[in-house]
């Protein structure tokens, strides 16, 4: 089989080629003296003020005090986000009651570039997102959607499918005396819209003109949040 009709290069977007391609071709080769090249750490990949906290572990090797190569990878988590849900938000429906989310695993590899005197870093590579769904639950109450009269309750579960992409980022990075290091960064695809999810809308009585005007709304709004992504966010420590 020609290579160029395999499986593997046909799963492979070309901007996704090139970028790993110009990953690649600016890593340098020659380890710095005085740097020890191989750095482990463990990291969070959401914020703890949920109850989630997407625990995950890292693997750098330095070529130089300025180049590093990072690896990553994130357990799949349960999020609770209820009001502040940017999804739920984006819909337009009044009347959240909850919305969970189930946030499927993470893994990154990635080029980090320091500047020598500012501890902000430019991150840039691959990102790897798996299955993520949300459920979106709506009390009963009356509301109107498309000129159509709803009164009984409403759920909806958002399911962005599993990817990856190139990447583009920032981190900051916190030295210590001891040889420890803080850090967080957020690396993702900046260069396009969010994947279209899949929507389902659980209502008895919603009629398919007005599934169809509130499934179009939901997968416009969704597609234009940055936080929709393939991305991965971490924080932790590393030595």
């Amino acid at each position: 089989m020609p290579l160029a009709h395999s499986p593997i290069i046909s799963a492979l977007s070309l901007p996704t080629l090139l970028w790993f391609v110009l990953l690649s071709s600016n890593s340098p080769t020659v380890v710095a003296k005085d740097t020890a090249p191989w750095i482990f750490g463990v990291e969070l990949g959401e914020i703890p003020l949920k109850g989630a906290i997407k625990p995950g572990i890292n693997l750098g090797y330095r070529f130089s005090k300025q180049h590093e190569l990072f690896v990553s990878y994130q357990l799949p988590d349960k999020i609770s986000r209820g009001k502040d849900s940017f999804n739920a938000q984006s819909t337009g429906i009044k009347g959240l009651t909850s919305s969970t989310e189930t946030v499927s695993k993470r893994a990154q590899v990635l080029g980090i570039w320091r500047w020598h005197t500012l501890p902000l870093y430019l991150s840039y590579g691959l990102v790897y997102n798996g299955q993520d769904t949300e459920t979106m639950t709506f009390r009963e109450m009356p509301r109107q959607i498309n000129k159509q009269l709803l009164q009984g309750p409403l759920s909806l579960t958002l399911t962005r499918p599993a990817g990856y992409s190139p990447a583009l980022g920032l981190g900051v990075r916190w030295p210590t005396a001891d040889g420890y290091e803080i850090f967080a960064q957020w690396s993702g695809n900046v260069f396009q819209k969010a994947v279209t999810p899949d929507i389902q809308i659980h209502s008895n009585e919603i009629n398919s003109a007005t599934r169809e005007t509130l499934t179009t709304h939901i997968k416009h709004k969704f597609r234009k949040k940055i936080s929709n992504v393939y991305h991965v966010f971490s924080m932790g420590m590393r030595y």
